[in-house]
């Protein structure tokens, strides 16, 4: 007697197994046929599902607005409702809600604000009334050979005696010895030679508030004292 094959579950059964239906169980787990069938549909259902997935939910930019009340009654309606139903909203909207209420970060200052910037001035006719200074003159005009007397500038609290000589070492070439005076810490300070914008020597400030440079070719500088927060400009230097 020929066997009556029983006949194969349709797609939706095939679908309605892939979703715990056991109705068709037994057939499917000794059918391949059937099996191959289930694993296109569960392919086909997956790509659906991604292409399909909020397809409904309102846009980011949606939600922003009707967490502004930018929304018109209806529109505002109509979000509320999807909201009551759809979690993934939900979550959106609490971040974006989360987001607007947070403080506002207040910008920091730029670089350029944050630094203070002085200009040192050429004082005249002050060395024979600043008694600090001249009687370093000697002193220094004894160790180091003749000089043409130091060159005095000031920046606010800030006194800068500079004094330039040959340099025994280098010929042709100049030594440059400066004091620094109206700080308590001035070995924070950097010393800087420029020219053209092309850093030429640099050397840091002692504690005592002495520095010198040597082996500098004649010429225009710019040199530039520079300490945290803090850049002192003297322009047109000539050694």
């Amino acid at each position: 007697m020929t066997s009556i094959q029983p006949s194969h579950p349709t797609d939706a059964q095939l679908l309605a197994w892939l979703d715990d239906d056991n109705t068709f169980a037994q057939h499917i787990n000794n059918c391949p046929s059937c099996q191959v069938r289930s694993r296109a549909l569960q392919q086909t259902e997956t790509l659906l599902q991604t292409a399909l997935f909020r397809a409904t939910c309102p846009t980011p930019h949606t939600l922003g607005e009707y967490s502004l009340g930018l929304l018109t009654p209806q529109e505002h309606n109509t979000i509320t409702q999807h909201l009551a139903r759809c979690p993934h909203c939900q979550k959106e909207l609490a971040i974006q809600q989360t987001f607007l209420a947070a403080p506002v970060p207040t910008p920091k200052p730029a670089l350029s604000q944050q630094i203070k910037t002085m200009v040192a001035s050429l004082v005249q006719d002050v060395r024979a009334g600043w008694s600090g200074l001249s009687a370093i003159q000697p002193a220094l005009a004894a160790i180091r050979g003749p000089s043409n007397g130091p060159q005095i500038y000031e920046a606010g609290d800030y006194q800068l005696s500079l004094e330039f000589i040959e340099d025994p070492e280098h010929m042709g070439r100049r030594a440059l010895f400066g004091l620094l005076l109206g700080d308590d810490a001035p070995d924070t300070f950097e010393i800087q030679l420029w020219q053209q914008d092309v850093l030429i020597q640099h050397t840091p400030v002692d504690a005592y508030g002495n520095f010198s440079i040597d082996n500098l070719p004649p010429g225009a500088y710019e040199m530039k004292l520079i300490r945290p927060k803090l850049i002192i400009h003297l322009n047109n230097l000539t050694l």
